[in-house]
C-alpha cells in the first residue's frame, strides 16, 4: 500500500500538487497544514468502521473526500460535516464514474447534459438509500 501511495505522490509532485503520505500517528502534525484530505481505503465501509483520521478532526478550512460510499455518510464525512469542511463523498465518485462510463461506452455525448441535469436527484436518492 506504501508503494502506491508513494508513486501517487511523486506523480502529483510531477504536477506541482504538493501531497504528504503519512501514517495515522504522524498525521496530526500535518493535519491543520492540509488542503484537503482523501481516503482511498476501505476505513469507513460497513465492513470496516471507523474514521481514517481516528480521533482528528479536519477542519473548515479543508475539503475531505471519501472514496467509501457504502454507508453514504461515513464517519470521516461526518467529521467533515461537522466542522463545515467542504466534502465530496463517496455518492459522488460512483455517480460520477457511472455517467462517465455511460458516455465512453455508449459514445453518445448528446446523453450529457440530459445526465448532468439528473445529478441532484441521483444523489439523492443514493444518499437516502445508503444512508444509515
Amino acid at each position: 500500500m506504501k508503494l502506491k501511495a508513494n508513486s501517487l505522490s511523486r506523480d502529483l509532485s510531477i504536477l506541482n500538487i504538493n501531497c504528504v503520505v503519512t501514517k495515522l500517528d504522524q498525521l496530526e502534525k500535518y493535519l491543520s497544514s492540509f488542503d484537503g484530505i482523501i481516503n482511498c481505503t476501505p476505513v469507513g465501509h460497513y465492513d470496516f468502521p471507523g474514521c481514517p483520521l481516528g480521533n482528528l478532526m479536519p477542519n473548515k478550512k479543508q475539503w475531505i473526500f471519501d472514496a467509501v460510499y457504502t454507508p453514504a455518510k461515513t464517519n470521516f464525512i461526518k467529521k467533515g460535516e461537522q466542522v463545515g469542511a467542504k466534502i465530496i463523498s463517496g455518492i459522488d465518485l460512483f455517480i460520477f464514474q457511472a455517467i462517465d462510463a455511460f458516455l465512453y461506452f455508449t459514445e453518445n455525448k448528446e446523453n450529457n447534459h440530459d445526465l448532468t441535469n439528473h445529478i441532484h436527484k441521483l444523489r439523492k436518492h443514493y444518499f437516502d438509500k445508503l444512508y444509515i
